[in-house]
């Protein structure tokens, strides 16, 4: 059969195939079901990131679409798992298209994210994801870099699927670079993880990368047999992406083995599959492989027009290197048909690429230093806003302590209180209940001296990674133990004075002890309330209820009320008529303290 017709008659078989990517931009109904019946923004960017992830290979514009969404949804419900997850997937999509730069920062950002949020297994992800985009950029350092940052989280997690997708990737870079049998050294390594546990897509991307370095030494019939088995492994799983990658390298080897129905057949459907997925990249090299494929038939129009193709293709997506290479090929197309001057502009053009591409080596490593520099100020912030989440966990700690003490404190003390009143009312087991109760407040007493040391203890580590300034509330502490143990002394002796009398007492004794007990309770409670008082001005939390009243007759209830309590001591009180109905607006209670 003539070779074109053969061409034409797969072109047209390739037509009347159905894809389904280009349909992926709706939600399928289950998943869309799962999406509208819930308002939780979480929710739905968990949804969405599924099945983003899931379509990444086949429909790329799809994972762009739903990652988007994923991660406006992530954002307003402030789920940064769910955001690392999106930003990650967005680069994907972008990173197949052949958008680097957009790849690349978006990669960035998730990276950033779970690092924040220490998700150490997406962390190696991330790394993984950047190695590939920098063996595309042609910063192999880089890449190698990052590939076992990847591989040594990946070890340290016991992550198989971080190991296999480590070594896998690392193989694709020694690949790049042109060290093919290094490349295979990690692709085998690779198949051995895959195969002993079960992991049938990286199994089969194993087999196909050691194909394609069998190819490039020359070993083609094991080459062929490897990449075929991928291949029809893609089309079982509707990989677009794999399809239109091994179709390509098919093509290669076939043009290498000189089979032409073959090498015509895989083209077309690696480029079929190529635009399916929007990847320019391949499909570029793919038309420098149709132009070389005619140049040696001596097919020269249809050589320079796949040429002039990919030149525009290349100029379009800024490929300096299929734009150099469809020239130099253009210029000996030219001299085969005698067309010196074109040939000669031709490779002219092809030389100044080449020179520009060379200067650009220069450019291309400090670029490369650039990526270096921005990627350690990154890892500086990260490291720095961990820092400031553990400070703020510590302040958080502190004052959970502080709050716990206080509530001990104010238990304590109207426990103390509630047993006073309780024998006042009980006369007749006065004894019984002063001997269980003594008992009672020496435990208690035990146990806040125990409490306020150990807490006291751990106050006092905390502080000491905490700011300067609460060296003061330290002391403040302790100045509340040296006020606290003043009316509970006072509550205890003469709790032991009862306890001791072997007659009972008389009416007159009781009532002075049970007055002085009255007195260390009531002196007790004035503590705790300015212990709260303070602690609430401190912390910000004093409700002010503002009300407007008579200065005149509030200082005349001050007065009235201090006059009852201190009997010797005269208060005078001295009001101008004219000031007689002031009024003012404040919080009374607190101007009264």
């Amino acid at each position: 059969m003539n070779a074109s017709l053969y061409f034409y008659i797969c072109l047209l078989f390739i037509c009347c195939v159905s894809f389904n990517s280009g349909e992926a931009q709706e939600l399928p109904d289950s998943v869309k079901h799962k999406y509208e019946s819930t308002s939780n923004d979480s929710i739905k960017a968990d949804i969405l990131n599924k099945y983003a992830f899931s379509v990444f290979r086949s429909s790329p514009d799809a994972t762009l679409k739903f990652a988007q969404d994923a991660l406006n949804h992530s954002k307003r419900s402030n789920y940064l798992s769910a955001q690392g997850k999106s930003l990650n997937y967005i680069g994907i999509a972008y990173h197949i298209m052949g958008e680097f730069d957009s790849a690349r920062n978006y990669y960035n950002s998730s990276l950033q994210v779970f690092k924040l949020i220490e998700d150490h297994k997406n962390e190696a992800s991330l790394y993984n994801n950047l190695g590939l985009l920098f063996v595309h950029n042609e910063y192999y350092k880089l890449a190698l870099e990052n590939h076992i940052k990847s591989l040594e989280i990946s070890e340290s997690l016991q992550d198989t699927n971080g190991l296999i997708n480590s070594y896998n990737n690392i193989g694709i870079t020694y690949e790049t670079m042109g060290n093919y049998r290094k490349s295979i050294e990690f692709h085998k390594k690779t198949l051995t993880y895959a195969n002993e546990n079960d992991y049938t897509s990286a199994y089969y991307n194993s087999l196909g990368n050691i194909g394609i370095n069998l190819n490039y030494l020359g070993i083609y019939d094991s080459a062929q047999n490897l990449i075929s088995q991928t291949t029809a492994y893609f089309f079982n799983t509707k990989d677009s992406y794999g399809i239109a990658q091994s179709y390509s390298y098919l093509s290669d080897l076939y043009l290498n083995i000189a089979k032409e129905d073959s090498f015509l057949y895989a083209l077309t459907l690696s480029n079929k599959y190529a635009e399916n997925i929007g990847d320019k990249n391949l499909l570029a090299r793919n038309l420098i492989r149709a132009g070389k494929f005619y140049f040696l038939k001596n097919k020269f129009y249809q050589a320079r027009n796949y040429l002039e193709q990919s030149k525009d293709l290349a100029v379009e997506k800024d490929f300096p290197k299929i734009e150099m290479e469809a020239y130099m090929l253009l210029s000996q197309i030219d001299s085969c048909q005698n067309n010196f001057q074109q040939a000669f502009t031709n490779y002219r053009k092809g030389i100044e690429l080449k020179n520009i591409l060379d200067s650009k080596e220069i450019q291309h490593q400090l670029a490369e230093m650039q990526i270096i520099h921005e990627t350690k100020e990154k890892d500086i912030t990260i490291l720095s806003l961990q820092q400031e989440k553990e400070l703020q966990n510590l302040k958080f700690r502190k004052e959970r302590i502080q709050r716990r003490f206080f509530i001990l404190i104010i238990i304590l003390g109207f426990s103390g209180t509630a047993v006073i009143v309780y024998y006042l009312l009980k006369n007749k087991q006065l004894n019984k209940l002063l001997k269980d109760q003594n008992e009672a407040l020496g435990q208690h007493k035990e146990l806040l001296e125990e409490e306020v040391e150990r807490r006291t203890s751990d106050l006092k580590i905390a502080l000491i990674k905490a700011e300067e300034s609460d060296k003061l509330k330290t002391a403040f502490l302790s100045n509340i133990s040296h006020e606290l143990r003043t009316p509970l002394n006072g509550i205890v002796g003469f709790s032991e004075l009862l306890k001791e009398r072997a007659k009972p007492l008389s009416t007159d004794k009781l009532n002075k002890y049970a007055s002085i007990l009255s007195k260390s309770s009531v002196q007790l409670v004035n503590i705790i309330e300015d212990i709260v008082f303070i602690s609430q001005i401190e912390s910000g939390n004093l409700s002010v209820k503002t009300e407007e009243f008579n200065i005149s007759n509030f200082l005349k209830e001050i007065k009235s009320e201090y006059s009852n309590e201190k009997e010797n001591i005269d208060f005078i009180l001295d009001i101008k008529t004219k000031d007689k109905n002031l009024l003012i607006n404040t919080d009374k209670e607190l101007l009264k303290r």
